[in-house]
């Protein structure tokens, strides 16, 4: 059973895993966002907040990762009460474009949106001008489907360490 398809003990040994890399990369970097939570409180007003319900694996992740300062990304506070937060965005989105009840806007890159579809628990990284199409699955092909918010996460370290490894 693959990480993020409703195995608990999956999900958990899958963000254990992580979390070693994440704490590894983050002390050897000697970076100050190291390991920073995010607490249920916060998960749970987000889900209220929004009327949907996290995937598992967010929980798990969000022990040890606030979705900040790793990668390229701009991961946006799980805080339901930031102007600029996951929660806000979202709402924004709905009401702007008709985002569907069940995406959650994560954050951006200098060209894309990430957005977790919180059905299935995939994160679709695409063009901001395809974020509409999102829920039909009609983007465009550059987009990058991550089968997973754990996947997603992965893919943020693994290019972290890439980028340690080029820049000595």
């Amino acid at each position: 059973m693959a990480p993020g398809d409703g195995d608990e003990d999956s999900v958990r040994t899958s963000a254990a895993d992580l979390e070693g890399r994440y704490r590894a990369l983050a002390a050897a970097a000697a970076h100050p966002w190291a390991v920073r939570s995010v607490s249920h409180g916060d998960l749970s007003e987000v889900e209220a907040r929004l009327g949907i319900v996290l995937p598992d694996e967010v929980h798990a992740v969000a022990r040890f990762f606030d979705g900040h300062g790793l990668g390229y990304t701009d991961h946006r506070s799980w805080s339901a009460s930031d102007p600029s937060g996951v929660v806000a965005e979202t709402l924004r989105l709905r009401d702007s474009i008709g985002l569907a009840h069940h995406l959650l806007f994560l954050g951006e890159t200098s060209e894309s949106v990430l957005v977790l579809d919180t059905h299935d628990g995939a994160v679709v990284e695409c063009g901001s001008h395809d974020v509409e199409r999102i829920a039909g699955r009609t983007y465009d092909e550059s987009a990058t489907i991550y089968p997973s918010y754990l996947a997603l996460l992965a893919g943020m370290i693994d290019d972290e360490l890439a980028e340690q490894a080029a820049d000595p």
